[in-house]
């Protein structure tokens, strides 16, 4: 099973970009900093991401 997930500050995820929008550069340090998200290999794509938890324990 897979899920869409959008991430943002914003009220709602469909907004325009703004001041509130987080920027590719800050997206991509954050990737570098969690092992649990790392690039869609079959989808390579700087919009597609994985997300995978090693457990049953799902904090979201």
């Amino acid at each position: 099973m897979g899920y869409d997930l959008h991430i943002t500050r914003k009220d709602c995820w469909g907004e325009e970009e703004d001041k509130r929008s987080i920027s590719i550069l800050e997206w991509k340090a954050y990737v570098k900093s969690d092992p649990e998200i790392f690039l869609d290999a079959e989808n390579p794509d700087e919009n597609n991401y994985l997300y995978i938890r090693a457990d049953a324990n799902w904090p979201l």
